[in-house]
């Protein structure tokens, strides 16, 4: 028995008596007559059973089809998977975690396709694996892959695309790449349409027939440290970025720290950046720029009113400690361009925002509606907590009692909440009227709210579900004596319309006396249909019903 055996036994034994044999090994199914991809598929499919890791001893796997996993899948002596068919994706997955290590991936169309329907806290970790000659992409997220994403320590050779990123983040470090020359359609060596960080990355620019070769096409927030955009055959631009600045809030950005960047083997987009659009902000610094300016825009950005519906503040450009001979050339002008931004007013198109009129119209609209409204069918009861119908157990929180205020800016932008909600009032009942479309979670603050925690310590609503109407909704208090706030519930579904309660001198750590509050019903417009996607969202003239605000006795 050689060396290699040997090695390849003992590395199998210890991984065996690492795992305690809970793992399933395709070794088990490779049986005479039974072909590569089923014996593999059919490993697969156990470990899903018995929800174990999938082995994968070393070897050579010549598939004709897509494998499915379900579970980790751990490679001993990196076994190569190699795809006969050119057309097909090697290894699938739809998972809430997984964990892919120790594979060679070879030929094919896309290496590993990762995806899920937006599952919350999914997690996917790919580490030590060896990307080659991909005809597609060697990794490809599906548009709903919802995940926390790692890429580590892995390899890409001569793959036309190394990711095409989709996730909530990805973290992609400590990696080489070198691309492929047969990438004839110029396409990116990576696509981000949603978070990205690149950190520590060795790239080889393998210029291929192509014209316009470039690294990173960004649709979304990308942050690169460290990574060498290579110059071999000139190298290429290190960044296209497509992602379009947002008037408010937040937007994408662009971020270069320590690379080293050269795209003098693209002429038409010879810059560390090149901008189709511009997003809120660009920030390079400490890079070596080798024969680049650090920004080029396009003729679409170039324009004088490109950025007329942008807020002072919310668009920025920032150059630091770069060197090369270009390193501080910026276009002409751009950056009085930027700081000559000034505030502007909301222009809304017809049927973009009720006018007072009209918001008077639909207030009285909501009004009428109350009555039909079908009543609750279910419980009254909210953490052992039962409502209290009794006079005198319980007080009501109406627009009469204590004002509903719109005044308000929405947290964290200047626009008004009274430019998005209305308020009208009926007996125990309110009705929210929304007058915009597609806002950023306004809220309503009912004002000076006084408790006593010694005779009603508990506050409770109920929102009634109007069946069409109402989306996401939040509530949060605040102690006006010491600033405090507290978020007491935030809804997404359909629980959101049940009776709520909740012990005050719990929220705030007080045992007895009384305090004065103010409280916060911020409401999103949408709202989500099952099966997901998609989402409702509101239109002017949709409302939410609070059937009750209370204060309650214990």
């Amino acid at each position: 028995m050689n060396w290699k055996k040997n090695l390849f036994y003992v590395l199998l034994f210890a991984f065996t008596f690492c795992f305690g044999g809970e793992y399933v090994s395709v070794a088990d199914f490779r049986k005479k007559g039974v072909p590569v991809t089923t014996a593999f598929q059919q490993a697969a499919d156990s470990a899903r059973k018995l929800k174990k890791p999938l082995l994968v001893p070393s070897g050579y796997y010549a598939l004709e089809d897509t494998v499915t996993v379900y579970t980790d899948v751990v490679g001993i002596g990196h076994p190569v998977l190699h795809m006969r068919n050119p057309e097909k994706v090697i290894m699938k997955a739809e998972p809430w975690r997984i964990r892919i290590s120790g594979l060679r991936f070879d030929g094919g169309k896309d290496s590993l396709l990762l995806g899920n329907k937006n599952i919350d806290q999914s997690f996917f970790v790919i580490k030590d694996c060896f990307f080659n000659d991909a005809s597609g992409c060697a990794i490809r997220f599906t548009p709903t892959a919802s995940a926390f994403v790692k890429v580590d320590e892995c390899a890409f050779r001569d793959c036309i695309q190394a990711f095409i990123a989709r996730s909530d983040l990805v973290y992609f470090s400590n990696s080489w790449i070198s691309t492929s020359r047969k990438n004839t359609k110029s396409l990116a060596v990576i696509e981000n349409h949603g978070v990205l960080v690149c950190e520590n990355i060795l790239g080889v620019p393998r210029v291929a027939g192509g014209s316009d070769l470039r690294w990173i096409d960004n649709y979304g927030n990308l942050t690169c440290r460290n990574f060498r955009f290579g110059g071999e055959g000139g190298g290429f631009t290190p960044v296209v970025n497509y992602a379009k600045y947002e008037p408010r809030l937040s937007g994408p950005f662009v971020v270069l720290e320590n690379c080293f960047a050269t795209a003098v083997g693209n002429p038409n987009r010879k810059a560390a950046v090149y901008c189709e659009e511009y997003p809120s902000m660009i920030t390079i610094r400490d890079c070596v720029l080798a024969g680049i300016p650090p920004v080029k825009l396009s003729s679409k950005v170039q324009k004088k009113d490109y950025f007329n519906d942008a807020n002072p503040g919310m668009v920025s450009f920032d150059l630091g400690n770069n060197i090369g001979e270009f390193a501080k050339d910026v276009p002409a002008g751009f950056r009085k361009r930027l700081a000559d931004i000034k505030p502007k007013k909301q222009i809304f198109a017809p049927g973009e925002q009720l006018s007072s009129a009209e918001t008077e119209r639909a207030l009285k609209n909501a009004l009428s509606q109350i009555s039909k409204i079908p009543p609750f069918k279910d419980g009254w009861t909210y953490q052992k907590h039962t409502r209290k119908t009794t006079p005198g157990t319980f007080r009501s929180i109406t627009t009469k009692s204590n004002p509903w205020f719109t005044g308000d800016c929405l947290d964290g932008i200047k626009d008004l909440c009274s430019d998005f909600l209305a308020v009208a009032g009926s007996g125990e009942q309110t009705v929210i009227v929304y007058r915009r479309k597609k806002s950023s979670y306004p809220h309503v603050r009912i004002q000076n709210v006084e408790v006593d925690l010694d005779k009603m310590p508990y506050l409770t609503w109920r929102l009634r579900d109007t069946k069409v109407n109402g989306g996401h909704t939040s509530v949060k208090v605040v102690d006006k004596a010491t600033g405090k706030q507290v978020t007491l519930k935030e809804d997404y579904g359909m629980s959101q319309f049940l009776y709520h309660a909740y012990d005050l001198r719990k929220v705030f750590g007080k045992k007895s006396g009384k305090i004065t509050i103010d409280i916060k019903f911020y409401l999103c417009a949408s709202r989500i249909i099952k099966p997901m996607p998609p989402y409702l969202y509101l239109q002017p003239g949709d409302f939410y019903l609070i059937d009750f605000l209370r204060l309650e006795a214990e």
